[in-house]
């Protein structure tokens, strides 16, 4: 019968091939030693970490529990079995781990920072605040800390706070590419343009930005301002969102004015609105090559480039125009005018990481719109879940006749208001410079600034904030208050 010298045995053999990178074979040998010896907790931490290397989490779960259970106070399983929990999604159990072992060990400070992103990502950010300062008190001197208290505190709306905690990140992790980042959005929410868009070019190299996913190797070097574009062809190129690249794409005319062909590329949804840009000499899709340039830019690096500062926006009254026949056709279609048309857009992207915080439920917005209007849904992808809200006729549901951002624009220059969430929309009202009204989140993002009911990037929309988080009740009643005083 096996003993557990033999098990002993295994386990050696199993953790020498996993110092070799052995992988497989060590969780062979260590699967042979928790089957003779089961309760032995140093056996099923191993084989429960050579899992997580094949990547097999629910199974090293699995194994790291017996682990936990047989020694509880054995650190680094409990400090494991909270990494597997967070890595599958249970942020609840997650939390109540790394407190267990914030508990067993009162001088760890990253099991704290660790509580404290677990708070933050399930919205709890008073709490997570609290625990980032309590991994301070312990570690004064954390880069992460200090990043992560700054990325909460922005959250907050303490941009000041924020600014001074990233500040210290910084300064403690020069090379930390996401705290960069972290305080570009600070300092951009925050309004000073001057330091924000320069930090923001630390978004390629930031995992918490979208850019970083969608870096170019391009050959054409690289255009931030200084050097003449007099007879050069340039590329100016999307990144992130497409309301990022209706926003940005304002600044073709601009580099235009300084002596440069400019070959715009952007998402194919947007090349046919895109098409009559001024100061735009070509435009192709982000899925084709563009033609041979001199020099390259994204387009949300033009405001760096051409030294853009909050009094110096470019903010014309509209830079877009919708196709006159679409927007004959959309007239044509929707009827004969009875009342005040509004046009209306509650969620965007799906895949966004922020789309559960800005976007809302129709069902929830139907019953503060007031009567005596027409209710036109803007939304070109309607969730299951609001379905059943469209099929009341409260809203006239157009999505099945739309087939492009064309659409989208001449509907709403069809719209005496437009009424949207942050999303595409938002952006594309603003540039065809229509009536629109923005509702916003507490989490809004920084190009609509703080506390204010206007934006400087876009004269014809009003901002619409919430006072509480989560809680738009207060935002739908001033919508209704001002569709019944601006539009009757």
């Amino acid at each position: 019968m096996p003993s557990a010298s033999t098990a002993e045995t295994l386990h050696r053999a199993g953790t020498v091939a996993v110092g070799r990178g052995r992988l497989p074979e060590a969780l062979e040998l260590l699967t042979r030693a928790a089957l003779l010896d089961p309760r032995n907790p140093i056996i099923q931490f191993n084989l429960a970490a050579t899992l997580a290397g094949l990547g097999r989490a629910d199974a090293a779960l699995a194994a790291v529990e017996i682990a936990a259970r047989e020694a509880p106070t054995l650190l680094q399983a409990q400090r494991l079995r909270a990494d597997l929990l967070k890595s599958i999604g249970r942020f609840d159990a997650a939390l109540e781990g790394y407190r267990r072992l914030a508990a067993l060990a009162p001088r760890d400070a990253a099991a704290r920072i660790q509580c404290g992103n677990m708070l933050a990502m399930q919205d709890r950010m008073e709490e997570a605040l609290t625990a980032f300062e309590a991994a301070l008190a312990l570690e004064p001197d954390s880069a992460e800390a200090h990043r992560q208290r700054g990325a909460v505190l922005g959250v907050l709306g303490r941009q000041a706070q924020a600014i001074a905690s990233l500040d210290r990140a910084v300064e403690l992790a020069p090379a930390s590419a996401d705290a960069h980042f972290l305080r570009s959005l600070a300092l951009l929410t925050s309004g000073d343009y001057e330091r924000g868009f320069r930090e923001h070019e630390w978004r390629w190299h930031s995992g918490l930005a979208p850019s970083s996913l969608e870096r170019r190797t391009l050959a054409q070097p690289l255009w931030l301002g200084r050097e003449s574009l007099a007879g050069r062809r340039i590329l100016l190129y999307s990144e992130q969102g497409l309301g990022d690249t209706l926003q940005f794409c304002r600044y073709a005319s601009l580099v235009a004015q300084r002596g440069a062909r400019v070959v715009l590329q952007v998402q194919p949804p947007l090349v046919e609105l895109l098409r009559t840009l001024a100061g735009v000499s070509e435009i192709v899709g982000s899925d084709a090559s563009p033609p041979p340039c001199d020099c390259q830019c994204p387009l949300m690096s033009l405001p760096l480039a051409l030294g853009t500062r909050l009094e110096s926006v470019p903010a014309p009254a509209r830079y877009l125009r919708a196709d006159p026949q679409r927007v004959a056709a959309w007239q044509q279609r929707l009827g004969e005018r009875r009342a005040p048309r509004v046009g209306l857009m509650w969620n965007g992207n799906p895949d966004n990481p922020i789309e559960r915080f800005r976007g809302l439920r129709l069902a929830d917005w139907l019953p503060h719109l007031p009567a005596g209007f027409e209710y036109v849904s803007l939304q070109r992808f309607v969730r299951d879940e609001d379905r059943a809200a469209l099929r009341g006729g409260a809203v006239r549901d157009l999505a099945a006749q739309q087939t492009d951002f064309g659409d989208a624009a001449a509907l709403c220059e069809c719209m005496d208001v437009v009424v949207s969430v942050c999303t595409s929309i938002a952006h594309l009202g603003g540039a065809l410079g229509r009536p629109t009204w923005v509702l916003l989140s507490r989490m809004a993002d920084w190009r609509w600034l703080l506390e204010r009911d206007d934006s400087p990037w876009y004269p014809t929309v009003r901002l619409y904030r919430q006072r509480v988080r989560g809680e738009w009740t207060a935002v739908f009643a001033r919508v209704a208050a001002d569709l019944r005083e601006r539009l009757r």
